[in-house]
């Protein structure tokens, strides 16, 4: 069981402030409560905030390492749940059944299956057997206990789902999920440019030879179709029932996942309420994406798939300390959407309807990742 902040967050004693921040937003990426359904995710992320409060802040920093964990914890916090609330019901140990060991891994403190101990050293029998010595607090249940010469290490089948989901629940996916709408948008664009490359060629030589006069402008796109008739008119397959009662099929699987996902929710959770979590985005833009395709092409499905994507991936970010994406990305990538709601109404842009279809979205899509980069690289 872990016994200090340090183990909590997996850094070293000597840890920079730099070193605990980027530690702690890993756990969370982890542990948060909106992204893992575990019943204890609430008492982790809980501990962890109050290790990184701690130890983020140089002054409560000295005084922690000054009184030493158990009497700052006493005296200086409250609220911090005890790990009998979270931890594995197999945390401490292994259990021997005949010549072979079946190794339990906790999860408790976000540390790694496995991890070896970070200080003391291991003291072993001369029959092999014996336990680990020192704050071997961060690391997996199994802490040293030995199985002795010939025998082999079983891992059940509950311990491999469990090590799969913390693998999974550790990779960071909003770059691929906000890159994904934004290939899928750009092949929805290069479609329709195609169906509309007489105009497009149209619209660029007026570019080039009255520069921007919206009036030439609007003459030439005269031909453009409009995104939401080219929507409508675009049929990736056949429906293969009544055209109506296909479309009625498509929303229902769209509805129908969001049903379920809800079930889910008061299932794990006992609430509907709370924020979309990563896994449920993944689903719901997998149906939202082939359902819409199947809709009215790959344009309609990039332009559903953009807001949703970014607006899951831009909050979770600002709750997560440290920069905090701006919702403006989240405003030009729903460009595409307007468009189409606008031309449902009939409201006729002209060139801006081209420019909120292109240039906007893409300003966002790709303006966004870049950024993401840039401030990896230089830190601005």
């Amino acid at each position: 069981m872990t016994e200090d902040f340090y183990d909590l967050l997996d850094v070293p004693p000597d840890a920079t402030q730099d070193e605990i921040k980027a530690a702690f937003r890993e756990q969370v990426r982890i542990y948060h409560p909106d992204l893992n359904d575990d019943e204890r995710a609430q008492a982790q992320f809980t501990a962890l905030k109050t290790a990184y409060d701690v130890l983020g802040d140089p002054v409560e920093r000295r005084a922690y390492d000054r009184l030493g964990h158990v009497d700052y914890v006493a005296k200086r916090t409250s609220g911090l749940p005890s790990p009998d609330k979270w931890a594995t019901d197999d945390a401490d140990g292994s259990s021997s059944v005949g010549d072979s060991t079946v190794r339990t891994e906790s999860t408790s403190w976000g540390s790694s299956a496995g991890a070896d101990a970070r200080t003391g050293d291991a003291s072993a029998s001369s029959t092999g057997s014996g336990r680990g010595s020192g704050s071997n607090v961060g690391s997996s249940a199994g802490i040293g206990s030995s199985t002795g010469i010939g025998r082999r290490v079983v891992r059940s089948p509950h311990d491999r789902l469990s090590e799969l989901l913390r693998w999974w629940r550790s990779i960071n996916v909003a770059g691929p999920l906000l890159w994904t709408g934004t290939l899928v948008y750009l092949l929805g664009l290069i479609q329709y440019g195609r169906a509309n490359s007489d105009a497009f060629g149209d619209i660029w030589e007026t570019l080039r030879t009255s520069g921007v006069d919206y009036d030439a402008l609007v003459s030439a796109s005269d031909g453009l179709t409009g995104a939401i008739s080219y929507v409508g008119a675009t049929e990736p397959v056949t429906p293969p029932i009544a055209r109506q009662l296909w479309y009625a099929v498509l929303a229902g699987a769209i509805v129908g996942t969001i049903a379920l996902l809800l079930g889910w929710r008061h299932t794990r959770r006992g609430s509907l309420l709370g924020p979309v979590t990563i896994d449920e985005t993944i689903l719901l833009a997998l149906v939202v994406g082939v359902t819409s395709t199947l809709a009215g092409g790959v344009l309609l499905a990039g332009s559903l798939l953009l807001p949703l994507l970014f607006g899951v991936v831009i909050y979770h970010s600002r709750r997560l300390p440290g920069w905090s994406p701006s919702y403006v990305y989240l405003l030009l990538v729903s460009a595409p959407v307007a468009v189409l709601v606008a031309g449902t109404i009939e409201l006729a842009f002209g060139p801006i309807e081209l420019v909120a279809l292109v240039v906007v979205p893409l300003l966002g899509a790709l303006g966004l990742p870049v950024r993401i980069v840039v401030r990896r690289r230089i830190g601005v």
